[in-house]
């Protein structure tokens, strides 16, 4: 893919978290990847510009898909037309084609109000997985049963513990993160390389981006973790969450432990999405969403 230049755009940086986290605060997206620590992790990766217009965030990707594409997030802010008028106005300048991607359905009927012309395109494998916390947190009935099987196995068989993520941690949770990726061979995959090298980068700002999880140490080796952000005001995101395989029942644990030990604020878990994958779709729907949040790709 090509790079363009976004005059009055910047890259994302770490100063950047307070003015975000002020759109994020008022507008309480629902989409995943609306955390400032989502968007900092990967803002290399889709090479993330923004800027503010008339009181709206506007976030593009400076990467020109092809056929001629530019690729843009939803513009947080109460005035959607002016945000698509000066996105409009900018792509046919650069002589591309106007692509907004992520675009929630709660705001579709929005975009029908503002008489722009455009085409909705339904992006299955971006629909993000919401879940009731507390039934990942008991499991309970039937169709939990065997996620309680390989929890309770995990806790008979190990002499485990839990401790919420805090700065001494980190530097194990990067070597069992290092484990982990040599297992799954991430330096022969594109997406997992690029999840690693964010994944670095977040635990090694973890003191201005301040993001919550934990870890299960057994034998006071870490074998699985998760990370997490506030995403509105009653729903926390899972970004990542990685375990051992040799320590079965690990993943099931680690969240579990996470998820009851949460403000008592916090109703829902949202795990993201499965990015089209087969095996990924079968293994979020196992743990049964109460909702999704669908997005769709509009064409302008």
């Amino acid at each position: 893919m090509n790079s363009i230049l976004l005059p009055d755009f910047k890259a994302i940086s770490l100063q950047d978290r307070i003015n975000f986290n002020s759109y994020l605060k008022r507008f309480q997206p629902d989409i995943s990847e609306f955390t400032f620590t989502n968007l900092f992790m990967w803002r290399n990766h889709y090479q993330f510009r923004w800027r503010q217009y008339k009181n709206q965030l506007i976030l593009v990707s400076a990467k020109v898909k092809p056929p001629k594409i530019l690729s843009v997030f939803p513009p947080l802010g109460d005035a959607l037309k002016v945000s698509l008028e000066f996105l409009i106005d900018i792509s046919k300048k650069l002589k591309l084609n106007l692509e907004m991607v992520r675009f929630p359905e709660k705001d579709l009927d929005l975009l029908k109000s503002t008489g722009i012309q455009h085409e909705i395109i339904e992006e299955r494998g971006n629909w993000d997985y919401v879940y009731d916390r507390n039934d990942l947190i008991t499991l309970p009935g039937k169709p939990y049963a065997n996620f309680r099987k390989k929890l309770n196995r995990f806790k008979r068989q190990f002499q485990w513990s839990y401790e919420e993520l805090s700065e001494s941690l980190i530097e194990n949770i990067l070597n069992m993160q290092d484990e982990w990726c040599g297992i799954r061979a991430c330096y022969d995959d594109e997406n997992l390389n690029e999840e690693n090298l964010g994944i670095h980068e977040i635990f090694s700002n973890w003191k201005d981006l301040k993001f919550d999880g934990g870890v299960i140490k057994v034998d006071e080796k870490i074998v699985a973790y998760t990370l997490a952000e506030l995403l509105n005001k009653d729903t926390i995101v899972v970004h990542v969450e990685k375990a051992n395989p040799a320590f079965n029942g690990a993943y099931q644990t680690v969240a579990q432990q996470f998820y009851e030990k949460l403000d008592s604020s916090i109703k829902f878990i949202n795990r993201e999405q499965d990015l089209g994958k087969i095996n990924l779709r079968k293994a979020k729907e196992h743990y049964h969403p109460i909702r999704y949040v669908k997005k769709y790709k509009i064409k302008f």
